[in-house]
């Protein structure tokens, strides 16, 4: 019987988050089942993924520019993509580095029993 490989969703916060998360996969190795959440219009991220996995897109919960019921709207946005993120996946754990991108599916995938594993960098 073959083995299956954990499934882990690595969240690519764009500049520096991903960067982290990027030497972090290094170190992991092609062993998982990746699949990747970025943000709508980070273009950087999705050029450096070098293990293989499916590519997820949600709007940013903030947008630094905006009032607050703008980013009450995008934050409403940002949790209907994630929770469809969630289900379309199920990972078994979720891996971030601080992208704000990553607060919203951190609880949600809390509540469903996910493992969290935050990488906090200074």
């Amino acid at each position: 019987m073959d083995k299956v490989s954990p499934k882990v969703l690595v969240i690519l916060g764009g500049g520096g988050h991903t960067a982290e998360m990027l030497k972090l996969l290094d170190l992991l190795g092609p062993n998982y089942d990746y699949s990747y959440l970025i943000g709508h219009m980070d273009r950087v991220s999705l050029g450096k993924i070098r293990f293989a996995g499916p590519v997820y897109r949600a709007h940013l919960p903030r947008i630094k520019w905006a009032n607050w019921l703008k980013n009450l709207g995008s934050l409403a946005l940002c949790i209907a993509q994630e929770i469809a993120v969630l289900l379309r996946v199920r990972p078994q754990a979720i891996l971030s580095s601080g992208a704000g991108i990553a607060l919203p599916i951190s609880v949600m995938g809390r509540l469903l029993g996910v493992k969290i594993v935050h990488i906090e960098t200074g």
